[in-house]
């Protein structure tokens, strides 16, 4: 990587170990389930499976905590970088998904690397995160759906991703690994902030919120404080809501 790039890494790699310190309270009473905070690698590592991978273990390393994730994109690379780092012990948050096909190859990954950690009788109980990216679906359909549509797309976008990690979550593969002690990989909202003329809230309100974790921006959460907070409450609250 660039200079200023490894400049860049280092001031948030501070910020990230501070946050994480802050939240490991929270990691500890909830068993390694919550509690994480996520740093970003450079974006000219997406296509590059090697350097990523190393510069993940550097950070992993050079951190020190258990509850630091390390973000990946959801491209090829990324997921085989994404099973290595897992099967190693590295926690990890996979990015930009937009499709039921690249949820389900994060899943997939996240699985074969902890299937390969109980096959070397190591701690399963690794942490991972897999981000679907809500309202970029309607910003890139708004002028192509009847006008009564627009503002559903993103919306049938998390429904059938929050179905397929459902199905994942009831499958005999991932059962096995519960029972050797797995941690389930969390499914994260992101990208939620609505254009108008839709409301600031529009896919909080709509979405169902259990057992996802929310990545808001400050204007959502602005806005889902002047009208009260998340209808949802005690969802959210399980899950977690991150403000970026």
């Amino acid at each position: 990587i660039t200079e200023p790039e490894a400049l860049a890494l280092s001031l948030a790699l501070d910020d990230v170990v501070a946050t994480t310190d802050l939240l490991q309270s929270i990691h500890a009473a909830t068993v390694g389930a919550d509690g994480y905070v996520s740093i970003d690698l450079p974006p000219a590592l997406m296509d590059d499976v090697d350097p990523t991978i190393e510069l993940a273990r550097q950070l992993h390393v050079l951190a020190d905590r258990s509850n630091m994730m390390v973000k990946v994109p959801a491209t090829r690379a990324g997921h085989a970088a994404a099973r290595r780092l897992v099967a190693e012990g590295i926690p990890v948050h996979v990015t930009l998904v937009y499709s039921v096909e690249q949820y389900r190859a994060a899943a997939d990954a996240y699985l074969d690397g902890i299937e390969r950690r109980v096959r070397a009788d190591e701690d399963p109980s690794v942490g991972s995160l897999v981000s679907l990216e809500v309202a970029p679906w309607d910003q890139a359909t708004t002028e192509r759906v009847p006008a009564e549509l627009r503002g559903t797309v993103g919306l049938v976008a998390a429904h059938l991703v929050a179905r397929a990690h459902d199905e994942l979550r009831e499958s005999q593969r991932w059962q096995r690994l519960a029972d050797a002690g797995a941690i389930p990989q969390r499914l994260s909202f992101a990208g939620m902030a609505a254009q108008p003329p839709l409301t600031p809230t529009h896919y909080v309100d709509a979405l169902d919120l259990a057992d996802v974790t929310l990545l808001l921006s400050e204007t959502t959460l602005d806005a889902l404080n002047d009208q009260g907070g998340v209808a949802d409450v005690d969802a959210v609250s399980r899950s977690g809501v991150q403000q970026l």
